[in-house]
């Protein structure tokens, strides 16, 4: 697992399932790329359609581990 500590203001991009835990901090979901984006990402590269972007709101703390495998 990762922990991460996040400045105001700062951003990361995760994929849908990756988070465990977070204090002080905003999730936005949305598909990257748009609908073509989110589609070939997910057909052929097997991401997520759609992508998790986390904005600390403060001093944030985020949590992220990998999805089982076969999920």
């Amino acid at each position: 697992m990762l922990e991460l500590k996040l400045k105001p203001g700062e951003e990361v991009i995760a994929e849908t399932g990756a988070m465990v835990y977070m204090k002080d901090v905003e999730l936005k979901t949305e598909m990257k790329g748009g609908l073509l984006g989110g589609l070939k990402r997910s057909l052929l590269g097997g991401e997520s359609f759609f992508v998790n972007r986390f904005v600390s709101r403060g001093n944030g703390v985020l949590g992220l581990a990998p999805t089982y495998q076969g999920t």
